[in-house]
């Protein structure tokens, strides 16, 4: 059983501060709409999610459902964030690293 969900994302290209800011919002939008998507409407993870910053990496979210969900859909839940943020980075022509830790 899953309950957490980090999202870490590492600037390789040395964006300005505003630009950060965007992304920071990005980031965290995108997760909790990709949770609410694949855990939430499954009848898992709880009707609650908290989000919290990563501090170790340019920007991050780190996700804690209120209640466990499966495997099966922890393994989806990385697969689609992964794929979700290197499709962004890519239409937004900006060169960065994403890694997505489901626990």
């Amino acid at each position: 059983m899953k309950q957490s969900v980090t999202v870490k994302v590492f600037d390789q290209m040395g964006l300005d501060e505003q630009t950060q800011k965007i992304l920071d919002v990005t980031v965290v939008h995108m997760t909790a709409m990709t949770i609410s998507l694949i855990v939430v409407s499954k009848g898992e993870g709880g009707e609650g999610t908290a989000l919290n910053p990563v501090e170790d990496c340019f920007c991050g979210i780190q996700a804690f459902t209120q209640k466990a969900f499966s495997d099966e859909t922890g393994e989806e839940l990385e697969s689609a964030l992964t794929r979700r943020f290197a499709n962004y980075f890519k239409m937004c022509e900006l060169d960065m690293k994403v890694e997505v830790l489901v626990a």
